[in-house]
């Protein structure tokens, strides 16, 4: 369940906004707000299509991620091996033109390494795609998740950089997933020692759950440990978890 991140929300669903950006460190939660959206999306009728692409995978370069959506998306005829002939300028195009026709949701996720990380711009078969786009005639709405925060040159777009939650949602998300309440003085703590991330706020959370444990003795111990506070949070917690758990925090 996503807890908070509603200004967010609200941003990726203004009709005016064709292409979205949402960056932000490892645990702020893109890939979960992208989702979300994605599946509220789903249940509307008007959409006639949403679909998401991995884009970390090892074997899948973003050329590949584009020959799929093609075949996904257009190419029912057209096979596999003569989509691999085809250009990246020639992909982009024929995916443009699509999506000037029809009204969807594409979530590209993880797109880090085709975004500068110092100027926010897209990068080789990213910007191809881009730059064969006229977002003011987009029906397909495109959403983009990275670290880096991908910029647009245009006025149809938006790019949202995550961070911490706000106070009121960092309390309910950590509240929801321990299970238990916190105290005004035990919250102020966990605030400054997390600063609102939601993914730290999740395992002092999951460490109160499983082992029956307050947030006061695990920000007490994690005050008295050593390093950095992600470091210190996952020795504490990693024994805790289950292998599901595990696989998630290895991921990020």
């Amino acid at each position: 369940d996503l807890v908070g991140r509603d200004q967010e929300l609200a941003r990726l669903s203004d009709p005016q906004n064709r292409l979205i950006a949402i960056g932000g460190i490892g645990g702020q939660v893109k890939s979960s707000l992208a989702a979300f959206y994605a599946l509220t999306c789903r249940r509307k009728p008007e959409y006639e299509f949403v679909e998401w692409r991995d884009c970390r995978e090892q074997n899948d370069t973003f050329h590949t991620v584009l020959i799929k959506t093609v075949q996904s998306l257009i190419g029912n005829t057209t096979s596999l091996d003569t989509l691999k002939e085809l250009s990246i300028d020639k992909l982009a195009q024929e995916l443009a033109s699509y999506f000037s026709q029809r009204q969807g949701i594409l979530v590209f996720d993880n797109v880090d390494h085709y975004v500068d990380l110092h100027t926010g711009s897209p990068l080789g078969p990213l910007k191809a795609l881009l730059d064969s786009i006229q977002p003011q005639q987009l029906k397909t709405q495109l959403v983009f998740t990275a670290r880096p925060l991908l910029k647009f040159e245009s006025a149809n777009a938006d790019s949202i950089m995550l961070r911490g939650l706000a106070d009121h949602d960092a309390r309910a998300l950590f509240e929801q997933k321990s299970s238990s309440e916190i105290s005004d003085s035990d919250f102020a703590v966990l605030r400054d020692v997390t600063e609102g991330h939601p993914l730290w706020i999740l395992l002092i959370a999951a460490r109160c759950r499983h082992q029956k444990v307050t947030a006061k003795f695990v920000l007490d111990e994690i005050a008295s440990g050593k390093g950095e506070l992600p470091e210190r949070t996952i020795l504490s917690i990693w024994n805790t978890l289950n292998d599901k758990q595990k696989t998630v925090l290895r991921t990020l």
